[in-house]
């Protein structure tokens, strides 16, 4: 077998299983983080270099502080190269990293795998395995860099669905390759260091970032959650009397089998030339007016100290508005609708997963399943 047909038959094994395990993880838990596959592509293609002959040369014994001490230099320029990158473009480093949250007890067991496994992993197959093969196959450096740097951004594109992180994740493989190119210190340990380095400080960003942030949780569908609109609405009834023609619950907490964040959403139904009464007894009642907060047709109001009742979100709308009849068509469409729930479902869990504390792009990535929803009611 040639050498270019060997190299694109490890190419098209690592995608194939690779994308492939993606598909798998991301259908059986709605998300992924793709280091949990590593392992296993790395494993494959490390059993065909090794039986070409090729994974021996990847590595030498010979002044091995040197190569860790390169290492760490190559991690400080990555470094440097992305925060003067980033500045003009007014991106800090801690945005390149994600939202993901990281818990304390993660950092130091985060450091061992993102180097021994993550690191050298993705180098002896990216910088060890396809840079030398291409290398050798097209007698330059720089078409070699070129290729296995492509491969190495496409092989990130199952984590996010993105080319942006395709472009990025590329642009960092040719520096490491280029680097190695030119530095004969530089090996594939030193870049396993460099790497894991790196994406280990994406996960230190991450921690210090969002440290004290609100995190979006979506929960399995709870029965007390009806309960607890009761009592809501029991105080409301009392607070407002005969000016509150309905009290409605809405929102995903109000669907029985739908997943949500565990807060209850709220619409007080009122006559149209009754909002500044509502408004009087509500402020009464402890509840501040915030305004439409950019949505036509539904007052909100928030509160500061009811620890007695459950968390919600209160809105007061008039009789025969179009956002309350958006609201109250929806929450009847996912009572009967098992496939749009579970769509929706789906989509929320996957959206606080990528999103743990961006509630503006947790709210945009439902936008899309929301809006066939409403398509198909006609609404």
């Amino acid at each position: 077998m040639s050498g270019w047909a060997a190299t694109l038959i490890s190419a098209a094994a690592l995608f194939g299983f690779t994308w492939g395990y993606a598909v798998i993880i991301r259908r059986v838990t709605g998300k992924l983080r793709l280091p949990l596959a590593v392992a296993y592509p790395v494993l494959l293609v490390t059993i065909t270099a090794g039986a070409s002959g090729t994974l021996a040369g990847m590595f030498t014994a010979e002044n091995v502080p040197r190569q860790l001490l390169t290492g760490v230099a190559v991690f400080a320029a990555l470094i440097l190269a992305l925060t003067v990158v980033g500045k003009p473009l007014g991106i800090k480093l801690s945005d390149m990293y994600g939202s993901a949250l990281v818990e304390r007890g993660e950092i130091v067991p985060q450091l061992i795998y993102l180097i021994v496994f993550v690191g050298l992993g993705e180098e002896i197959v990216f910088r060890g395995y396809f840079f030398g093969q291409f290398q050798t196959l097209t007698g330059s450096g720089i078409w070699a860099v070129g290729i296995s740097s492509a491969l190495f951004g496409l092989w990130h594109y199952p984590n996010g669905h993105s080319w942006i992180q395709v472009f990025a994740a590329a642009l960092i493989g040719a520096f490491y390759a280029t680097i190695m190119l030119n530095f004969k210190s530089c090996t594939v340990l030193s870049l396993a260091l460099a790497h894991g380095l790196h994406d280990w400080l994406g996960v230190v960003l991450r921690y210090v970032t969002n440290s004290g942030r609100r995190t979006i949780t979506v929960d399995p569908y709870n029965p007390e959650w009806a309960a607890e609109f009761e009592k809501i609405r029991s105080e409301l009834s009392a607070l407002l009397g005969e000016t509150a023609l309905a009290v409605e619950h809405v929102g995903s907490t109000a669907v029985e089998g739908l997943w949500a964040k565990p807060i209850i959403d709220i619409d007080v139904v009122i006559s149209g030339g009754d909002f500044e009464k509502a408004r009087a007894l509500l402020a009464a009642g402890g509840y501040e007016h915030e305004g439409d907060l950019g949505i036509a047709g539904r007052e909100a109001f928030g509160y500061a100290d009811k620890p007695h009742l459950m968390q919600h979100h209160l809105y007061v709308c008039a009789e025969g508005a179009a956002e309350l009849r958006r609201h109250l068509a929806l929450r009847d469409y996912l009572r009967e609708n098992a496939d749009a729930r579970e769509r929706y479902g789906a989509i929320k869990r996957e959206m606080a997963a990528r999103h743990p504390h961006d509630i503006d792009a947790y709210i945009e990535g439902k936008g899309p399943v929301i809006a066939e929803i409403y398509e198909e009611l006609g609404v």
